[in-house]
């Protein structure tokens, strides 16, 4: 019975570097494996799924037995999403299984470490986790990985602020100032898109831009998840593949 990967984004604009190297590191820790790439949101001059496409070419190269690894942060509403799409799979595969989100499978303990070691945070500055965050839930998996973070730097240094949601940057203000510390900003994205230059690292509208209005010195440690190489290496353990 062969068995294939199939890695699912949220949508097509997700295509980047960063994310050709993770898929070459997903292929060479599953070299006997078939790989697939398809994303959530569909494209607006097609209307056949992304995800039923890449499934159609899997089954084409033998696959029986699918494993899907959502590259998806959170058990929100886009991986809720994804659920009601691979439904339509059923009878494509003898077997589907498909995996937890990022922050909440089972290799998330090592995901946080490998951010951690990848911030390298002197004793002067503070670090300050940004990530989209929903309005219907779903967040509490952002709360829990700075939570781990703070367990590995044994004390306060992490704040977490969220986009959307809960857990704003309002909200996390006023612990960043009482901090007084330089300010790391890293981005819980998987890729560097719009909310990361714009939302985050705009020195005029974004964070970075609140936080210096504030008095806060401000630095960055990555573009993104998949643009950090340690934390890339953790995402494409075979561990974290279902």
């Amino acid at each position: 019975m062969k068995t294939g990967i199939l890695i699912v984004s949220y949508t097509r604009a997700d295509t980047s570097e960063e994310l050709r190297l993770f898929i070459n590191e997903i292929k060479k820790n599953n070299s006997e494996k078939e790989v697939g790439y398809a994303y959530i949101k569909e494209g607006h001059t097609s209307g056949e799924s992304s995800i039923a496409k890449a499934a159609e070419k899997l089954k084409a190269k033998g696959v029986s037995r699918l494993s899907v690894y959502p590259l998806l942060l959170t058990d929100g509403s886009v991986y809720r999403e994804l659920t009601k799409k691979l439904e339509g799979l059923k009878g494509t595969f003898k077997d589907i299984r498909t995996g937890k989100p990022v922050l909440l499978n089972g290799n998330a303990d090592k995901l946080a470490l490998c951010v951690h070691e990848s911030i390298k945070r002197e004793p002067d500055e503070q670090v300050l986790i940004v990530g989209h965050g929903q309005k219907d839930g779903g967040n509490e998996a952002y709360m829990w990985f700075a939570e781990r973070l703070n367990g590995f730097d044994g004390g306060f240094a992490y704040k977490l602020a969220l986009l959307k949601g809960e857990h704003g940057i309002n909200e996390a203000l006023p612990y960043l100032k009482a901090d007084g510390r330089r300010v790391i900003i890293y981005p819980l994205f998987l890729n560097k898109g719009h909310h990361v230059t714009k939302d985050l690292f705009d020195e005029s509208e974004g964070i970075a831009g609140i936080l210096k209005a504030e008095g806060l010195p401000v630095k960055y440690a990555a573009s993104c998840m998949l643009g950090d190489e340690r934390v890339r290496g953790a995402l494409g353990d075979s561990r974290m593949v279902i």
